[in-house]
């Protein structure tokens, strides 16, 4: 323990974005936004069919009426479609963070630029 005591620095801690691993990577770029507009479409799609599909007649004729005889009562069941509904809406609540995030970040302010290594 005394040989990993004197490996900690004595000084306070770094700022948070000094302390990423691989900063540039770590941080959004363009690409990355058009991969979060795809999960939030994805997501709110998602959601609205786990949320509403299981308990509509669509789900009875053409999931549940097609299954094996043996998964019938359990596709049927009220406690899976239920479950269903819930994953629905972790989708929908995903999305609505995500969105969230997006109305959060302030427009117009460039992100600050990673720190470049001197040699």
């Amino acid at each position: 323990m005394e040989r990993l005591r004197g490996l900690r620095s004595a000084g306070p801690d770094p700022p948070l974005e000094r302390s990423l691993y691989n900063p540039g990577v770590a941080r959004l770029r363009g690409g990355n936004q058009l991969l979060r507009a795809f999960f939030v479409i994805y997501a709110l799609e998602a959601g609205a069919f786990l949320t509403f599909a299981p308990w509509g007649r669509y789900w009875m004729v053409r999931v549940v009426g097609r299954s094996p005889e043996r998964t019938r009562p359990f596709l049927a069941s009220p406690y899976f479609r239920s479950f269903l509904l819930g994953l629905g809406l972790l989708h929908l609540w995903a999305a609505a963070s995500e969105i969230e995030a997006w109305r959060r970040k302030p427009r117009g302010v460039a992100p600050p630029a990673a720190p470049r290594e001197t040699a």
